[in-house]
């Protein structure tokens, strides 16, 4: 594995550092030391290198146990870089706001850089190889060259292996993500510097995220086993009806439904005879109306018949005769008509004799017509009668029959009251049966897809298994050369005896921390700067056994875990990382701290550069009214940095 050596950082128009709009920082072949009061953008410097590397800010909630992965980890950060920075840079400055980075990798000059709001691709990316001569084609995607071209060079099977090494190895950030105390975490990096060959890393990678993922398909499989399970068992509990019971059941079932249909049957009768009542009903009250309208012309008839009154004017001898007195009279007024006058008087009565007679003929026909009619109309109002009558009856005997019939079926009802009660356990028991028999197909389903998924996890496990037993074995082969290398930075800072032990657990290779021969498998089992500062020394031995020149590391120092007893060996310790020929970029509170004077009197001016960090940004009110004793600060470092001692 070879890592990266940073040689300058350039940051432009970052609304955080409001001083300036652009910030080039030299990275020296030791300790950059970012040196400010709180609040200056200390920690977000850290985050701006780390995202100028890797093209992400790593989410401090994230959990490497909950991805299982280091393809689903690098996933994961995508995207949160751009919330990060929003709070940092302004709204005028979004589209101007960049970081530039220059590093050495292996034989390679890199050059790039970023927009921190857009990781989808690189602004500028160039790669000179050692006879000066550029490798990168303009015409692909600057990012994904970036990436492919970083992981060949450092040797490693893919970017991904590095952004996660760039964040749980040589990160050590505000969210201190510890590897002691973190057994994924620390197999895959067991896997990535301790593994013979790259691609292996990546292949347990896979197997091991197949082993868990298969682990939770048992585990949720048999938690629906033993559901089903105790489902069944309920029901096979509570019993069911026997066969004689289900038998009497039925019969008293079939008897109910017997009397209901009977009952059904009679009201339905009761509604036909109340619809013939009601027909027959209109057809005697349309005969009344009819018999009366009858019986009014017969009475208007029978009166006509001994009128008095009969018209003769028009009769034709009546006419003929009067005809003859009028000619008689015009030719002389004094002629006799005597004799004419008894014609007419004789005419006029036999007219009325002819006239009469005849009338009388029509109205008796008439009459007798109306009769006639009347007495059919009354007969067959009789016959309706009857049949209203039949009817009427019919319907008493209707309700009658339904009243009795009422009362057998609650009288059976009281009779049969607890087996009528049971009538849906029937149902109840053939459904029970049928979710018996379904629980035990799901049940024998699941205890397959069981069987499948452990006998695949068993298959990684077996696969994972060599490639475990190398990496035990590769750490063992190189254990002389690395726990010496860590327990002498442990000793720096914590001066006790303090080893590293191999451990093995579930078939998965790990490192646990001990303390004069005592394993330290909790967190709580060390003081917090004990924890902070043995993980940053086992890192150093990490970075240190790659043999990688000038390799980085940032360090968002820990300062407020640390007692004054502890602040001078912190800096010894980093002092000795440092003399070994690798680089730290740190950042820490400007302050009289041992920590900081310690560093400086041990790096010198050569191996340490402090940048001071509030000339970057507006102080505050507190801070301003304070420069005279953050100035002094700042010389003490300054003149250890002069007087540097061996």
């Amino acid at each position: 594995m070879i890592l990266p050596k940073i040689n300058r950082i350039t940051i432009e128009y970052f609304s955080l550092y409001k001083q300036k709009s652009r910030i080039e920082v030299e990275v020296p072949d030791g300790v950059l030391c970012l040196a400010g009061a709180n609040g200056l953008g200390k920690s977000t410097f850290i985050s701006i290198v780390s995202y100028a590397m890797t093209g992400t800010v790593v989410q401090p909630d994230i959990s490497f146990k909950s991805l299982n992965s280091i393809p689903a980890f690098a996933q994961k950060t995508v995207g949160f870089a751009s919330r990060y920075f929003d709070g940092r840079v302004e709204q005028r400055d979004r589209d101007q706001s960049q970081v530039t980075v220059d590093f050495n990798l292996g034989n390679f000059t890199y050059h790039l850089t970023r927009n921190f709001f857009d990781s989808s691709e690189l602004i500028a990316f160039s790669r000179i190889d050692v006879n000066h001569q550029e490798t990168v084609d303009r015409n692909k995607s600057l990012l994904n060259q970036y990436q492919t071209l970083f992981a060949q060079d450092s040797e490693l099977n893919n970017f991904e292996q590095y952004l996660f090494l760039q964040t749980y190895v040589m990160t050590f950030d505000e969210s201190k993500k510890l590897l002691f105390w973190d057994e994924d975490v620390m197999n895959r990096l067991m896997y990535l510097f301790f593994s013979i060959k790259p691609e292996d890393a990546e292949k347990a990678d896979q197997l091991r995220k197949s082993i868990n993922r298969y682990g939770s398909n048992v585990r949720n499989i048999q938690w629906n086993i033993s559901q089903m399970e105790k489902r069944l068992s309920k029901l096979k509990n509570n019993g069911t009806i026997t066969e004689e019971e289900k038998n009497e059941i039925e019969r008293v079932c079939e008897e109910e439904e017997i009397i209901n249909s009977s009952i059904d049957e009679q009201r339905k009768r009761k509604f036909e005879i109340s619809s013939d009542i009601s027909q027959v009903q209109l057809q005697l009250d349309d005969n009344a109306v009819r018999l009366n309208a009858l019986k009014e012309q017969y009475d208007a008839a029978f009166g006509r018949l001994y009128s008095s009154s009969v018209a003769v004017e028009s009769d034709g001898k009546i006419l003929g005769s009067l005809k003859k007195i009028i000619v008689a009279l015009t030719e002389d007024e004094n002629t006799d008509i005597t004799a004419l006058v008894s014609e007419l008087r004789a005419e006029i009565v036999d007219a009325v004799k002819r006239t009469k007679a005849h009338n009388e003929q029509a109205i008796l026909e008439q009459l007798k017509a109306l009769d006639s009619q009347m007495i059919a109309i009354k007969s067959s109002g009789k016959e309706l009668k009857d049949k209203h009558d039949r009817l009427t009856q019919e319907l008493k005997d209707c309700l009658s029959k339904m009243d009795e019939m009422a009362k057998s079926l609650e009288e059976f009802k009281q009779q049969y009251n607890v087996l009528l009660q049971k009538k849906d356990s029937i149902k109840q028991a053939e459904q029970t049966l049928s979710e018996i028999k379904a629980l035990e197909l799901n049940i024998e389903l699941r205890k397959k897809e069981k069987d499948e998924a452990e006998l695949k996890r068993y298959e990684c496990q077996s696969e994972l298994k060599p490639l475990e037993d190398e990496v035990k074995r590769s750490f063992t082969a190189v254990a002389e050369q690395f726990i010496p290398s860590f327990r002498n930075y442990a000793k720096s800072f914590i001066g006790l005896d303090i080893d590293i032990e191999l451990k093995d657990n579930n078939n998965m290779a790990s490192l646990v921390i001990k303390v004069n021969g005592s394993g330290r498998h909790s967190r709580f089992q060390l003081s917090e700067s004990q924890q902070y500062f043995l993980d940053i020394a086992l890192r150093f031995s990490l970075l240190e056994y790659t043999k990688s020149e000038n390799a980085f590391m940032l360090i968002d120092t820990p300062e407020g875990s640390l007692d004054i007893a502890y602040e001078s060996r912190a800096g010894k310790m980093f002092a000795d990382f440092v003399a070994k020929g690798y680089s730290v970029i740190m950042t820490a509170n400007i302050n009289t701290s041992q920590l900081l004077l310690k560093l400086a009197e041990r790096c010198g001016k050569d191996k340490m550069r402090v940048e001071r960090m509030t000339e970057w940004t507006i102080l505050t009110q507190v801070q301003q009214e304070e420069q005279e004793v953050i100035e002094q600060a700042y010389n003490q470092i300054e003149s250890r940095l002069m007087n540097q001692h061996a």
